[in-house]
């Protein structure tokens, strides 16, 4: 069946996705599933405060590319993220060679995967399309799969990185070169199917 939009719905209150009223996994399920991703070993009120934190800059970057944050009450925690992607936006999207955001927080499926996420930016620069991962913490080998996991379903041949931004006001972008990321996504993907086959659990 084609890739359309209008077949994938999401629940924000449980955070599920649902392709044709079916669920399907996340990206970030899918690597949890698999141990690829593990907060075990972290306090789970320190855990939420980053988690609410990443969302809270994620929107504040939204709205700034919307020309539609107001800065004076950004919360004092995340004043320096966006302050970073500020300067990103101007650095890096105006000029010579500069990016041109065509997205954000776009919702995408696999169609024959069966799985779901949703990426940061969907960006343009010299007639390359970019997938692009807002990040406020350190770098995670997972990274380079989650763009890959994104660039599958709009079926491939993007330039991948993330943006990581810090508390300081600074960003560095970056890419992701490795070719067969998206090989080993799909093994990933392979392999979550199959353990939830075994276990009869719910995907």
């Amino acid at each position: 069946m084609p890739y359309s939009e209008s077949r994938l719905t999401f629940e924000e209150d449980t955070h599920t996705y649902l392709l044709d009223g079916v669920i399907i996994p996340s990206v970030t399920k899918i690597l949890k599933e698999l141990a690829l991703v593990d907060f075990s070993g972290i306090d789970p009120v320190v855990l939420n405060k980053k988690s609410e934190l990443g969302t809270y800059v994620h929107k504040c970057c939204e709205l700034m590319v919307q020309d539609d944050l107001d800065r004076e009450n950004v919360i004092l925690e995340a004043r320096g993220y966006a302050q970073a992607f500020e300067k990103f936006l101007n650095e890096m999207c105006r000029g010579a060679s500069p990016f041109r955001i065509l997205e954000m927080e776009k919702r995408v499926f696999h169609p024959f995967l069966r799985y779901a996420g949703t990426l940061d930016i969907l960006a343009e620069r010299d007639n390359e399309q970019w997938i692009i991962d807002i990040k406020t913490g350190s770098p995670q080998i997972t990274f380079p799969l989650q763009t890959a996991a994104y660039s599958d379903c709009l079926g491939g041949g993007h330039k991948r990185a993330c943006l990581y931004l810090s508390k300081d006001g600074k960003y560095r972008l970056d890419p992701h070169l490795d070719f067969n990321d998206i090989r080993t996504w799909q093994s990933c993907v392979s392999l979550y199917h199959w353990k939830m086959n075994a276990k009869g659990g719910t995907k």
